[in-house]
């Protein structure tokens, strides 16, 4: 009885290892269809504390099934968004002191035909006629954001200048 149980567990173990790593490629291809989106930002800037921001913003889009790629943009090869196929590119800025409107990456954004998002202050001019906005500044503000159809509303913090796009 002994010698048929080894050729009998060994079998199974066979069957069980086979079984484990067809679930593990076709769990390796769903990743690989994922849409593919660049989180391009100008700064960390760590001395206010917002590369938090970034970890953020990450975190999210891997919560949607998002393949981030996240890279400085200074950093940034031009071509990079065509040449590895973005559904999507975001431009994050930090430190709007930066000014990176003449970068390799910018003048890729502007030719881009998919999907853009801007966060942060200083949206450049070639984004703003992409959208076609036109940006209000105010100052000395503040806000209450409100939701009409469940009468829930929130006070917006003070802020000192922001711009309103109309």
């Amino acid at each position: 009885m002994r010698k048929r149980f080894g050729p009998i567990l060994l079998f199974m173990l066979t069957i069980f290892s086979l079984l484990s790593s067809v679930s593990v490629t076709a769990s390796a291809s769903q990743v690989s269809h994922a849409p593919r989106v660049l989180l391009a930002y100008d700064s960390e800037n760590r001395a206010t504390g917002d590369q938090t921001k970034i970890d953020a913003v990450q975190r999210l889009l891997t919560s949607l099934n998002l393949e981030v790629h996240t890279i400085r943009i200074d950093q940034y090869h031009a071509g990079d968004i065509k040449r590895l196929h973005f559904k999507a590119v975001i431009t994050m800025v930090n430190w709007s002191q930066a000014k990176l409107t003449t970068s390799d990456f910018a003048h890729d954004r502007a030719a881009f035909k998919g999907l853009k998002l801007h966060i942060g202050p200083s949206m450049a001019t070639d984004e703003r006629q992409s959208l076609g906005l036109t940006l209000s500044p105010r100052y000395h503000q503040q806000y209450w954001l409100s939701d009409h159809t469940s009468s829930a509303r929130q006070l917006l913090s003070f802020s000192e200048s922001l711009a309103v796009t109309t």
